[in-house]
């Protein structure tokens, strides 16, 4: 009696599974078929982003081509606007720069270069170190973590003192970083708290920029003019940052043009972001790709049937001038946003190229992909 049950309902549980199988390979024709559908009722002028595959197609190196040679999908100027080049306070980063990845690869040797100028040492009013007391006595002194090796902190004129408040300052010299360990504080700088890492690069706060407590800074790294810094704000290191931005989410190796918004949460990293450019709340952009734990390739990019080697293992986005992108949106390694590009929340752009001059919209209520339902009591 029990085997004749067991037989019984095994022959059930297979007839099941033979029904799953078959229900799921009708949806995903009845889904391939929808989304092919769809994309023919693209009107002109839409992009159609797929999955690129480069078997068999000819391979350049970005960085070997001339300027004349780097198609326009990849030159700086179809991104960031030459009159705003120009106007950046660090407008000498995009010399030699053939094409908008070598940017990214030229953030930290620009800070280098930067930090090496005695002028910027040399400017200061008042010098404080680990070892020594300040002339002027501080009314919140920072607290050193190793007082054994050399930093020191520089204030130029028109600073508060009483609003002159560095938490912690991180200087143990790592050999990363073979120049000077310190801070430059700015006229007009108002340092409301904070920890400065200067183990690995000096960090510059510009004229009037404001720090808010609960601040991480690691440097080398540039504040701009007029930059307001909200708690929270978490800078990894490699960081360039133009005038008059507000900042609050995690950066790493980025360089940030005049008057961009990245004020709430989130993470920007191996990136540059153009003039005006706004990221809303929790705007994600990978930099890495999901499966590098087994290789870690260069990212590839394919252009009129050529693919380009962009000779970088990360890239996060190039996001254009006055390019926003919505709430909670997350940006594949090596997504590239031309100017006034609009990115609607909870989007999901693959590795691509988009814009100049689009709207890019995730609608999946007007799509039929949440399913709405009445509430059973």
């Amino acid at each position: 009696m029990r085997s004749a049950l067991d037989a019984v309902a095994l022959s059930t549980a297979a007839a099941a599974v033979s029904l799953l199988a078959t229900l799921a390979a009708s949806w995903c024709v009845h889904y391939t078929l929808t989304i092919v559908n769809d994309q023919r009722k693209k009107g002109p002028g839409m992009n159609e982003v797929r999955p690129q595959k480069h078997q068999h197609k000819r391979t350049e190196q970005l960085s070997q081509l001339p300027a004349s040679s780097v198609p326009r999908a990849f030159q700086l100027d179809a991104y960031f606007a030459p009159e705003h080049m120009r106007a950046f306070a660090h407008a000498k980063i995009f010399d030699g720069c053939a094409n908008v990845f070598a940017v990214i690869d030229a953030i930290h040797p620009y800070l280098v270069r930067f930090f090496d100028d005695p002028a910027v040492w040399s400017a200061g009013t008042m010098m404080i170190t680990a070892a020594a007391s300040p002339d002027q006595e501080l009314q919140y002194p920072p607290q050193f973590i190793d007082p054994e090796f050399s930093a020191k902190i520089v204030v130029h004129d028109h600073v508060n003192l009483a609003t002159l408040v560095l938490d912690k300052v991180v200087n143990t010299p790592t050999k990363r970083w073979n120049g000077t360990h310190g801070v430059v504080i700015q006229e007009g700088a108002v340092v409301l708290g904070g920890t400065f890492d200067v183990s690995d690069g000096a960090i510059q706060i510009g004229r009037n920029v404001r720090v808010e407590p609960n601040v991480f800074i690691k440097g080398p790294c540039i504040i701009g003019d007029n930059c307001t810094l909200r708690s929270g704000a978490y800078i990894r290191g490699d960081v360039i940052v133009g005038r008059s931005v507000v900042l609050r989410g995690e950066l790493k190796n980025v360089l940030i043009m005049d008057q961009a918004e990245l004020c709430h949460p989130g993470y920007c990293g191996d990136s540059v972001c153009g003039f005006k450019s706004h990221m809303g709340n929790q705007v994600t952009t990978a930099n890495l790709n999901l499966f590098s734990f087994l290789a870690l390739p260069t990212l590839k990019m394919e252009v009129d049937g050529v693919v380009y080697d962009s000779g970088r293992t990360k890239t996060g986005v190039i996001l254009g001038d006055y390019c926003q992108l919505g709430c909670s949106s997350v940006t594949d390694p090596s997504t590239l946003i031309m100017r006034n590009t609009l990115i609607y929340p909870l989007s999901r752009l693959p590795k691509g190229i988009y814009g100049p001059n689009q709207i890019i919209k995730n609608k999946p209520l007007e799509n039929g992909v949440i399913e709405i339902a009445a509430l059973r009591t």
